[in-house]
């Protein structure tokens, strides 16, 4: 009799976590629409970055001027996308982006501009965006090598 407790409780057991993973939400295709806890299909309201591409490296750049990059982005959800704000990780790179909303399907962008002067040497930066896309806090890059301008030679004066 005890044997045929276990044996019921186990199936029951089984049955119920099968249930469950029957109808637990699942994501589906790109996760613009996912199944409910009654099984149907339900659209995933909201907005999705999906960028050309989130690093650029700018290679050798001479030093002095100013070098700037455009991040090209798709909203792929299916609520308009707003970037509330973009922040660099220091002073010397200076983002601007479009503060209107992107519908879905359409691109947007965030322009990028890193200062070289007085500052030779390899660099990588990361810019932070902060929007009401299901993913909140999207990080770019910008990298490359600052080449120092080339300092003057000073000449000794001959020796008479």
């Amino acid at each position: 009799m005890f044997k045929k407790i276990i044996f019921v409780a186990l199936c029951c057991y089984s049955a119920i976590g099968f249930a469950q993973d029957q109808f637990a939400p699942t994501m589906q295709n790109n996760g613009s629409y996912f199944v409910d806890e009654f099984g149907n299909l339900t659209e995933l309201k909201s907005a999705m970055f999906s960028f050309e591409q989130t690093e650029h490296d700018f290679g050798n750049l001479p030093e002095g001027p100013k070098a700037g990059y455009t991040f090209k982005y798709t909203n792929v959800g299916s609520q308009d996308l707003v970037i509330s704000h973009v922040q660099a990780s220091c002073g010397c790179t200076q983002p601007t982006w479009s503060k209107d909303a992107v519908a879905p399907g359409k691109t947007g962008e965030v322009f990028v501009e890193y200062n070289t002067q007085g500052r030779p040497g390899p660099f990588s930066k990361a810019i932070t965006i902060t929007s009401n896309a299901t993913e909140p806090s999207k990080v770019i890059f910008i990298k490359g090598k600052v080449e120092p301008v080339p300092q003057p030679t000073q000449e000794t004066p001959a020796q008479h």
